[in-house]
């Protein structure tokens, strides 16, 4: 069996995410501290592999992937979450 992409991602994640990544996703000079978008991504690819799962059953549904996506949204939105990554780790 070859290597899907899914898999490909699986294996780069979280420790190499940057051959996952474009390289426009994760630019310096954004408002937005440079640890806290790397983690972002981290958990926005984490979820994308959640739904991905090869068997349904270990799937995550779209409300909790919905939940998990706002959460992160809201911590880089929010004025301290800029600064803060424990905002990112309630989920």
């Amino acid at each position: 069996e070859g290597l899907s992409l899914k898999k490909w991602v699986d294996i780069n994640s979280p420790t190499n995410i940057e051959e996952v990544l474009y390289p426009e996703l994760h630019e310096e000079g954004d408002s937005i501290d440079q640890e806290i978008q790397g983690d972002c991504l981290i958990k926005v690819m984490g979820i994308g592999l959640s739904c991905a799962a090869d068997s349904p059953d270990n799937r995550i549904t779209m409300r909790v992937a919905l939940h998990r996506l706002k959460a992160i949204r809201d911590a880089l939105l929010m004025p301290d979450g800029h600064k803060n990554s424990k905002s990112l780790m309630h989920y």
